[in-house]
């Protein structure tokens, strides 16, 4: 069982701490507080009320998303790509804090933001080579700034493995 609630903005909280998602296990009941700043009483429905979705990614309980993946790729503002020159991390890194406040200190904060929604989105097959099967997934997260975007992720289940591991994640720009 799952139980969500949203606070009001809480004034001895520093602007950087505002609007996180913050977990605890207790005792088998996982609860989680989002500090909006807004004052709902509740954002986002209840887990129970959730039907997973039926094309959901194979697995996704078992869903690894490594650390540098977020904190020094996707939200990593001067990444850029040394095989070709470019940038890569630091255009995802831009559109992530203009579009949903996500900066590279809140990467466990996206983590959990995109294994909560796994679950309830259509992942859509895109390749099987050698390597193994990958996927895409696109999933609505709520960032820090009480915005709610598309967030493109891509998935591969590697041969040999039962299991996803996340490749990419990207933030939908406004309108896209």
């Amino acid at each position: 069982m799952e139980l969500r609630c949203t606070y009001a903005r809480l004034s001895f909280l520093s602007a950087s701490y505002e609007s996180k998602l913050l977990s605890r296990d207790l005792s088998g009941l996982r609860v989680s507080y989002f500090h909006g700043p807004d004052c709902s009483t509740t954002e986002r429905r209840m887990a129970n009320d959730r039907t997973p979705h039926e094309r959901a990614l194979p697995n996704h309980q078992n869903a690894v998303i490594p650390r540098e993946k977020l904190e020094r790729y996707s939200l990593d503002s001067a990444h850029v790509s040394s095989a070709f020159g470019k940038s890569s991390g630091k255009d995802k890194a831009r559109v992530f804090k203009a579009v949903l406040g996500f900066v590279k200190e809140d990467w466990e904060l996206l983590k959990n933001c995109i294994l909560e929604e796994l679950p309830y989105s259509e992942a859509t097959v895109e390749d099987e080579d050698e390597h193994g099967k990958r996927y895409t997934v696109t999933v609505s997260i709520t960032g820090p700034s009480g915005n709610t975007a598309a967030v493109l992720t891509a998935w591969i289940i590697k041969r040999g493995t039962d299991f996803p591991t996340l490749i990419s994640a990207r933030c939908r720009r406004r309108g896209r």
